[in-house]
């Protein structure tokens, strides 16, 4: 738990459970930490692919060990027992650590760095269930004072969990060699090579944007902009509607299927986006709707 949210709870008189340790694991620590004497460079590379800095380590004692070791490889600076007590003794930590006792110990913890990646990965997922103890409890504090907006501070909540998902997500990402991705790019090309012209993504119904960008594929983010009233919800009603029923006949193999669709707005109420959804089906002006002038020949048994 961070300090700043510790204090926080004790103001507003929120107790967090003192019975409980925090999420941590030394083995995991120390693992990291002899890994990085052992093969200082590999394993730092290692490290900062994870975005792993010395607040994932919940034992100070290593917090302070892996800060100096960072600074040695990144110095190039070889590490071996002498320099690191060395250093640590120039900079009064030593003895705060526990003395060249605790160094020899770490030395001698692991036989090789093999299984650095699977410590890293208990540090990281350790440090994220603090972080997320951390900012609950603060939340849970300033919801006890009762001096706030309860809707300010969901807000704050939501743009909380964001930031984990995303560290999360971070500390989980792997980089791909070339010579992969060169690969998979290979496979794609072939793989759309056999489509002979037909559209490999999944089509939105309007010809010309389908053959302009060959569907929407796996991955792909689309943000449709425009001023007021010029067809974005209509546009991505169509989009919608072609990916839940008419994917279905497409000749495209990878969509024999009906694509689960969701549809959210912000600013849109149900029963508007239902009403545009049958015009959408039907084909009947939205006008018509809302003024309720339908004729004769207007039939709802398209859908």
């Amino acid at each position: 738990m961070s300090e700043s949210s510790t204090n926080l709870a004790k103001k507003a008189g929120y107790q967090p459970d003192i019975h409980r340790l925090l999420p941590q694991s030394p083995e995991a620590e120390q693992g990291v930490l002899c890994s990085l004497l052992l093969a200082p460079r590999p394993v730092l590379n290692m490290c900062q692919e994870k975005n792993v800095t010395p607040d994932c380590f919940h034992i100070p004692a290593h917090e302070t060990v892996y800060r100096v070791l960072v600074e040695l490889t990144e110095a190039g600076k070889p590490i071996d027992f002498i320099t690191l007590t060395d250093t640590l003794r120039s900079r009064e930590k030593l003895d705060a650590i526990g003395g060249a006792s605790f160094i020899n110990q770490l030395w001698t913890y692991l036989p090789t760095a093999a299984n650095a990646a699977y410590y890293l990965d208990i540090l990281c997922k350790k440090r994220l269930a603090r972080q997320i103890i951390a900012d609950c409890t603060e939340l849970a504090a300033r919801a006890y004072s009762e001096t706030e907006d309860p809707e300010a501070l969901a807000d704050d909540l939501q743009k909380r969990a964001c930031i984990l998902t995303a560290a999360g997500a971070a500390s989980a990402h792997k980089f791909v060699p070339l010579r992969k991705i060169l690969q998979d790019g290979m496979a794609r090309l072939m793989a759309r090579s056999e489509m002979r012209g037909r559209v490999s993504g999944a089509c939105v119904g309007i010809a010309d944007i389908d053959r302009m960008t060959d569907g929407i594929q796996d991955q792909e983010l689309w943000l449709i902009a425009a001023r007021p009233s010029m067809g974005k919800t209509a546009l991505a009603f169509q989009a919608a509607l072609h990916m839940a029923r008419w994917n279905s006949l497409s000749k495209n193999p990878r969509h024999a299927n009906p694509i689960p669709v969701a549809i959210f707005s912000v600013e849109m109420a149900e029963a508007l986006l239902g009403d545009r959804l049958v015009a959408q089906i039907t084909g009947i002006s939205i006008k018509r709707f809302a003024d309720g002038f339908l004729a004769k020949g207007d039939a709802f048994d398209r859908a």
